[in-house]
């Protein structure tokens, strides 16, 4: 444990350097290329290293621990002693981003616009990340965005902080294909998206796939609506999904199609205050099956019908978190983040697809400190996030009994170079 705090603590001392040699009059410009006829071309990104420490060990994490999601339950060894209470690090520059954006001519009164951007995230295949992707049609009031981006469900308010979890699993963590109009007038936004998985696909039968989606043949549908004026904002979304986990079942020696669909809606409200160097965030959400989106959650077989096909019944939870900070070149922030797992939609008999389906309550707690020179950016983050684990009752609707919780604290140092 020393060796770790020492190598740690030398982390710390090179990127403390790295701020104070920063050129003070550095400033982030992008060179616009001209491509010829009417199209233009920006090249964009960062180069990020990040270094961590966690108290315990964690199996809800991704790409290398970088992506932390929650604290795993105690596991004790022949003498009681919790093997995953021990502490482990990590640095990393997988988060390192490229990106570029592609400015077109006017078609009628819409200007066109590309944007693509990959990372090296991609560590179990050894490639690059493939993150997004779309073409925008832009014009005084009305926008269309077709391609890959963030889920249209998370709306524009999202959390400051420095964790790339980005408030997973308080908020959603979702980025697929989509088709979405917005509609601004004045202060007013109304936004409407058709939305299909891909890099963040579904629990089911086989694993995790986009097809449980796309054999249900529609999209998730999501709405938006939200106010600004001013420093103010503030609105509500709503998202309806359907999956089809199977497309046969089999009684004895013989198989039978079904069509046997879960339907789901989440819903949530959200709000925005900015007051000179201070800002604050909130969203509050009613969630139904978001597992994919790296939300506590999913879904479990709740009849098997006298034909043998099943049905199915979702998770339920509410999820809540605020976000503050404060300043601009000296940056404090604190993210404040809690799940309660409200169980299942009905009674379960059969199996369970999703995760942390024994877990009663999530928190999170993370105060964090920024500081920006120019194109160079460090960041701390103390990351404090609990997970309550209990016994699941299927025959409860999924409701989770005598839970205790389980803490893991990581600090967080990231190193980032704009371009």
């Amino acid at each position: 444990m020393k060796k770790k705090n020492i190598l740690l603590t030398v982390v710390v001392a090179i990127f403390i350097t790295m701020a104070v040699n920063a050129q003070e009059n550095d400033k982030v410009k992008k060179t616009t290329i001209s491509l010829g006829e009417g199209m233009s071309l920006k090249f964009g990104g960062y180069f990020r290293t990040d270094a961590f420490l966690d108290s315990r060990n964690n199996n809800y994490s991704l790409v290398d621990g970088l992506i932390f999601v929650m604290p795993s339950a105690k596991n004790p060894d022949a003498n009681g002693r919790d093997i995953n209470a021990d502490a482990n690090m990590n640095v990393s520059a997988a988060l390192t981003r490229f990106n570029a954006t592609f400015t077109g001519p006017k078609l009628g009164t819409f200007q066109l616009s590309s944007f693509f951007e990959f990372d090296f995230s991609n560590v179990d295949t050894k490639t690059i990340l493939f993150r997004h992707a779309w073409l925008k049609f832009a014009n005084e009031k009305s926008e269309w965005l077709i391609g890959r981006s963030w889920h249209p469900f998370l709306g524009p308010v999202t959390p400051s902080v420095i964790g790339p979890a980005w408030g997973a699993p308080f908020q959603p963590f979702s980025r697929g294909e989509q088709i979405r109009y917005t509609y601004s007038t004045g202060a007013l936004h109304l936004s409407a998206a058709a939305f299909m998985q891909s890099a963040f696909p579904s629990y089911g039968p086989n694993g995790k796939s986009n097809l449980y989606q796309r054999n249900a043949d529609l999209p998730e549908l999501t709405g938006l609506v939200y106010y600004t004026k001013g420093n103010t904002l503030f609105g509500a979304s709503a998202d309806l999904k359907a999956l089809c986990p199977r497309t046969s079942f089999t009684v004895g020696n013989a198989t039978y199609k079904t069509n046997e669909k879960l339907t789901t809606v989440s819903a949530a409200v959200f709000a925005q205050q900015k007051n000179g160097l201070f800002t604050a965030k909130f969203q509050g959400l009613y969630i139904q099956n978001m597992s994919e989106a790296l939300l506590q959650g999913g879904y479990a077989v709740k009849e098997i019908k006298a034909n043998g096909d099943y049905v199915y019944t979702p998770s339920q939870s509410l999820n809540a978190w605020a976000n503050f900070t404060y300043g601009s070149k000296y940056q404090v922030g604190l993210f404040l983040g809690y799940v309660k797992n409200l169980g299942l939609r009905d009674n379960a008999v059969g199996t369970y697809y999703g995760y942390g389906n024994n877990i009663g309550s999530l928190y999170r707690v993370a105060p964090s400190f920024v500081y920006t020179s120019g194109r160079f950016q460090f960041a701390l983050e103390e990351e404090l996030t609990g997970a309550a684990y209990g016994t699941y009752e299927a025959a409860n609707k999924g409701k989770v009994k005598d839970a205790k919780m389980v803490t893991n604290l990581r600090t967080s140092l990231s190193a980032i170079m704009f371009f």
